[in-house]
């Protein structure tokens, strides 16, 4: 996960010891050999990809450092839980957390038997058991370790928060297991223009997350040499006719692009495809979705896109996320969140009525009402505060 400040270093050390194996991307040839073991898979959080073969002595997840497993996170306790193997099978024991743990959405009460394939919750972090062959343990670390140099290409390329007069911005990444290919960013065009947008590739996978790269960095560096930057339909006209889908794998893409001049505070936008950004008013009690009529970027090249002009009144907040969030599978009818569902979440603020922190606020506030573990798709929000 990435919020803002916060680039979450993936590779943190665990200890070990002499029950517990921690699986990096060399495996010793002599132990291919072995027949399958229990392990715990990290799937998202402090220590994303990551494999620990469960043993006989237990091992202790905690917010101390000492802890075997440690997970940087508010609602884990210092010495949350223990997992260990008892007679062929995986045992939890809650170590009296204040937060609890859940087995596929189920809280443990005192101890119990983590299935083969079920997942773990412990605070906002989330653990699979998983019962391989070393063969198949290795497979999976190498496409986990070559997954996270994709990631962290990805998360390089996001832009440091502003923090000025005129302009704050606060922004979430988490990407899904597969890796989507969501990016964003925003720069100045001049003294008097700030570009902002948010891009979403179809697909998962390394292809996606490069296409999308290949889109930002024109983006942000300005080189598709027939657009005016500060004109959003003809940014996106020269998108789509420089990345039709016939020429890309078939791949396409969603956007969102605005520019916001300072000295008459208006902000022209085009969308295509792409969920509407939601403009909060600075009373914090009324959300107007900010859309245009457009396809997505590669279907059709000669296709023309339309811009809108308004103006922002003072303090006002945009909210640019891709359809990760609003699909996110949330309560127990398992339907998705919408765009409903998320300008309920931003109308209900943070009381501190800060910038800071507020896309981490909604990844929280979803990964309460979610029923999966991951998400399956990228996950981004970009928030922005006008003067």
């Amino acid at each position: 996960m990435d919020c803002h400040e916060e680039k979450t270093d993936r590779s943190e050390a665990m200890p070990l010891d002499s029950g517990m194996t921690e699986i990096g991307s060399e495996f010793p040839a002599h132990l291919m050999r072995l027949a399958r073991e229990h392990y715990i898979y990290l799937e998202d959080g402090n220590h994303l990809g990551r494999h620990i073969r469960i043993g006989t002595t237990p091992i202790v997840i905690g917010r101390l450092d000492e802890c075997d497993v440690t997970l940087v996170d508010s609602l884990v306790s210092k010495r949350h839980c223990s997992i260990c193997r008892e007679e062929g099978t995986v045992k939890i024991i809650d170590l009296n957390s204040t937060n609890g743990v859940f087995i596929d959405g189920e809280r443990v009460a005192g101890s119990a038997e983590w299935p083969v394939n079920a997942s773990l919750q412990i605070g906002h972090q989330w653990l699979r058991h998983e019962f391989l062959a070393p063969t198949e343990l290795q497979k999976g670390a190498d496409v986990a370790s070559d997954m996270r140099r994709a990631v962290h290409y990805v998360q390089s390329l996001l832009p440091d928060p502003l923090d000025e007069l005129e302009i704050k911005t606060d922004w979430c990444f988490v990407p899904s297991y597969a890796l989507g290919g969501d990016s964003f960013g925003y720069h100045r065009l001049d003294e008097n223009h700030l570009a902002f947008y948010l891009l979403d590739v179809s697909g998962h996978g390394v292809s996606s997350a490069m296409h999308s790269v290949s889109v930002l960095n024109m983006l942000r560096l300005e080189t598709l040499q027939r657009a005016d930057f500060h004109d959003p339909a003809a940014v996106l006209g020269e998108l789509n006719r420089h990345f039709g889908m016939q020429d890309h794998n078939q791949l396409y893409f969603t956007i969102w692009y605005g520019v916001y001049r300072f000295d008459t505070r208006t902000l022209d936008f085009a969308s295509g495809g792409h969920p509407p950004g939601l403009l909060l008013s600075a009373a914090g009690d009324s959300v107007e979705q900010l859309t245009s009529d457009g396809m997505a970027i590669g279907f059709m090249k000669e296709f023309q896109y339309q811009s809108r002009s308004i103006e922002l009144a003072p303090d006002a907040r945009i909210y640019l996320y891709s359809d990760g969030v609003t699909e996110a599978v949330v309560g127990d009818n398992k339907a998705m969140l919408q765009v409903e569902g998320l300008e309920e979440l931003v109308r209900a603020g943070d009381s501190t009525g800060a910038i800071r922190g507020e896309a981490e606020r909604l990844l929280h506030a979803i990964r309460q009402r979610t029923l999966k573990p991951e998400f399956e798709d990228d996950f981004s929000i970009l928030v922005l505060q006008f003067p």
